[in-house]
């Protein structure tokens, strides 16, 4: 197995990520990575308003993964397209972390991005490379028709910085690495650069 994957945030970055990259890793996608055109390895989406108001805009992107990451609050929703996502062969429900990264403060730190840095660390990746994960204070996505979500307050942002930072103390304390090929940001604090 390839020990390189890459995860990929929905940040504007995004949109610099080197052609051929993603045939030469496996890739982790998340939430609304469709509206790139990307179809990744592995898809991850935690996210409630997804899951249960727009699960048909997922649908394919979870069917097409090799394997998806469901955030298992949702596995009985009432709603019939949920349901529908949640019956697919190649779908692993994921909940509150007992292992590696049971200090967590939240099951999904508030970001997909996060999740996605576990679900590498649990299928054994060594080393990630991180694009699209720009942790800017607009919040801008790569596409201007990226559904909005819940509004990102400063507590929200510290959550999920202190969860990034968790995520790379977890793989440097295994020897592992998480590089940061996103936008200069905060996360450079911890997050290496090439």
């Amino acid at each position: 197995m390839n020990k390189t994957a890459v995860v990929l945030g929905n940040g504007k970055s995004l949109l610099s990520i080197p052609d051929g990259l993603l045939d030469t890793y496996e890739s982790f996608g998340t939430n609304y990575i469709h509206l790139s055109g990307i179809q990744p390895t592995y898809f991850v989406c935690v996210d409630t308003i997804i899951l249960t108001q727009h699960p048909t805009l997922i649908y394919n992107t979870v069917k097409n993964a090799k394997k998806t990451f469901l955030n298992n609050i949702h596995v009985n929703d009432a709603n019939q397209h949920t349901r529908m996502l949640y019956k697919l062969p190649n779908v692993t429900l994921i909940g509150k972390d007992t292992d590696a990264f049971s200090e967590c403060m939240y099951m999904s730190g508030y970001s997909a991005v996060y999740v996605a840095l576990k679900m590498a660390y649990y299928e054994g990746f060594k080393r990630v490379l991180l694009y699209g994960v720009d942790h800017d204070r607009d919040w801008n996505h790569f596409a201007t028709n990226y559904p909005p979500g819940v509004k990102t307050t400063e507590l929200r942002r510290d959550i999920i910085w202190w969860h990034l930072r968790y995520a790379n103390e977890v793989y440097k304390k295994d020897g592992r690495q998480i590089i940061n090929y996103s936008a200069p940001s905060d996360l450079d604090k911890f997050f290496e650069r090439v």
